[in-house]
């Protein structure tokens, strides 16, 4: 019985480990579409910043920070993007690397 528990764990761990691997760091993208941008530690914020002003100076200093949060990210956004697009065109850059040299390789050998 102690056998098979323990040959349970480690496969359990094993299994684990190798799934963990295989996975892409970071949030998944269907999190970011599907994420609120006024979260609740956001409002809570906005609420501290908010408490004794008037309705008019309430409405002005909200407005402000939601600006500066769109802004934030439209910039992670952008950088996302970014990364994105170097990672593509690095891969394509050794690709074309690679069948060159392959290429150079088979000259070389049929000579």
């Amino acid at each position: 019985m102690k056998k098979s528990l323990i040959i349970g764990v480690i496969f359990a761990m094993t299994a684990g480990v190798v799934f963990a691997a295989h996975a892409e760091p970071g949030a998944d993208e269907t999190a970011f579409e599907h994420a609120s941008e006024n979260s609740i530690f956001n409002r809570t914020t906005d609420w501290f910043a908010t408490i004794g002003k008037s309705p008019e100076e309430k409405e002005k200093i909200k407005t402000e920070r939601e600006a500066l949060r769109a802004a934030r990210r439209a910039k992670a956004r952008m950088d996302r993007e970014t990364r994105r697009l170097e990672k593509t065109v690095m891969k394509e850059k050794q690709r074309k690397v690679e069948k060159m040299e392959h290429r150079l390789k088979e000259k070389k050998e049929s000579k």
